[in-house]
Formats: structure tokens, C-alpha cells, sequence
């Protein structure tokens, strides 16, 4: 990896030809991942693959620091009610069931997008079952956000 970041224009480049090589890795060695698509020019460059052997689809990339406190966030959700998973899911196999979601890019509602939507749904029933973030943000204390 080191080879291939040397002398880059930019840090966009170096996680551009990073991302190459782990696409390739992948593609070539990754045992059950299946359909590997280097997505380099996107505003946030990644690789996609399913792994074929548990059906999951994956986005990998780096350097997105929202994206990773995006799924801490829904970990810390998923981990305060166990239904919120199991619903979760329901709600995007339904929605796959009735093309509302798709795994090719076009004008379809993303499954980050679903799951945003019930957890919105869970903060606002009576009484709620998930906290909002102003919430944690409150029982965390003013440490985690400096």
C-alpha cells in the first residue's frame, strides 16, 4: 500500500488507488465475495461487493469519518431495543419486496434512508422506544463531544 500512495496529488488519489488494490484483493482472493465494483469517481470513492455465502451486500471505504459515527449510531440503536434490528430488517425486506429499493444505482430509496425513517418513527411514538441524539448527547456528557 505504502508504493502506492507515494508521491500522490492528493489525499482523494492515494484513497482512490487504495481502494484499487483492495477491490482487486478482493475480487481475486476475497473467499464468497462475489460481483466487485471499484466506484472510484464517487464523491466518496468505495468498493462494492456481496458476499455470497450470508447475502450481504457491502460498501467499503475510508477516510468517511460520518459514515463511521453513521453506523456507531445505529450500533448504540440497534443495541438499546432488540426489536429495532428485527424491524429494521422487516422494513427493508419488505420495501426490496416491493421495488422500492434496488441494488442498482438509480432513483430508489437507499436503505440507510429506511432504516433513518424508523428510527425516527421508534424516537417519536408515545412513549418513545429509542432516545433521540440530543438525548445521548445529554446522558453522555460534554467529554465525548470535545
Amino acid at each position: 500500500m505504502e508504493f502506492q500512495v507515494k508521491n500522490v496529488a492528493s489525499e482523494r488519489i492515494a484513497t482512490q488507488k487504495i481502494l484499487s488494490v483492495i477491490g482487486e484483493c478482493l475480487d481475486h482472493f476475497g473467499p464468497g465475495c462475489v460481483g466487485v465494483q471499484k466506484i472510484l469517481n464517487a464523491r466518496c470513492p468505495l468498493v462494492r461487493f456481496s458476499h455470497q455465502a450470508s447475502g450481504f451486500q457491502c460498501d467499503l471505504t475510508t477516510n468517511n469519518r460520518i459514515a463511521l459515527k453513521s453506523s456507531e449510531l445505529l450500533y448504540i440503536y440497534g443495541a438499546v431495543d432488540p426489536r429495532v434490528r428485527a424491524l429494521v430488517f422487516t422494513v427493508r425486506c419488505w420495501a426490496r419486496a416491493h421495488s422500492l429499493t434496488s441494488s442498482i444505482p438509480g432513483a430508489w430509496i437507499t436503505n440507510f434512508s429506511l432504516t433513518m425513517m424508523v428510527i425516527f418513527f421508534l424516537q417519536r411514538r408515545s412513549p418513545p422506544i429509542l432516545p433521540t441524539l440530543d438525548y445521548l448527547k445529554t446522558l453522555a456528557g460534554p467529554a465525548i463531544f470535545t
